[in-house]
């Protein structure tokens, strides 16, 4: 049986893996890195904000192919489910309590990942799960965060439109900058314009109709 760890011995993983990462590169993501042989240790999440619809996107990648880290697909499906939480409201919620995530297959990394933040290219197949996961918030902004007691770290990416990539690695305890929300202003007006549009139309037929009667 797999002892576990006390909460002292955590913490102290926790503080190691910190550590760790800040030698390597310097108050920088390196994570070129962060590999074990064939394997990425960390998750990678591509974070989008869907302007137009005001949902955010989330596709999370978990490597389980030779990783100590996630030993099987078992275990991969689980770090998906279970390493990121949303704050929004004052509420902290898993990502499968907002909406469900719809997990494949695959064996190549994300070919819209920058080479600065992608595991080196080995020229081998990968054994990857992939949640992509949607939800739109009602409220203006929202935080993402991962556990105390986690063991997995994930590396959150954003590009934005100027092809420019923002990123963090987040670990256990971590918390990332709040997310604004895109204002529903615009789409109010848009709303608003099309009801107008509508009831121009539908005034025009109706004295349309009466005029040709006269």
């Amino acid at each position: 049986m797999e002892r576990l760890r006390t909460h002292s011995a955590l913490e102290q993983e926790v503080i190691s893996r910190r550590n760790i990462f800040q030698s390597l590169a310097g108050g920088v993501i390196l994570a070129p890195l962060l590999v074990f042989g064939h394997a990425c240790e960390f998750l990678s999440a591509r974070l989008t904000v869907l302007d137009a619809s005001r949902q955010v996107e989330l596709r999370i990648t978990a490597d389980y192919g030779g990783n100590p880290m996630l030993p099987d697909e078992s275990a991969a499906h689980a770090a998906l489910q279970e390493t990121l939480r949303v704050e929004h409201d004052g509420k902290t919620s898993k990502l499968s309590e907002l909406a469900p995530l719809e997990i494949e297959k695959a064996t190549q990394w994300d070919e819209s990942m920058p080479a600065s933040i992608a595991p080196p290219p080995d020229g081998q197949s990968h054994q990857l799960l992939i949640a992509t996961w949607r939800w739109e918030p009602d409220c203006p902004e929202i935080t993402f965060s991962v556990p105390k007691a986690s063991v997995h770290d994930i590396l959150l990416w954003r590009r934005l439109p100027q092809e420019e990539t923002k990123s963090i690695l987040l670990i256990a305890g971590d918390r990332s900058i709040p997310l604004p929300m895109p204002s529903t202003g615009s789409r109010t007006i848009l709303l608003m314009m099309g009801g107008g549009v509508l009831s121009l139309c539908a005034g025009l037929i109706f004295f349309g109709r009466r005029s040709r009667r006269a």
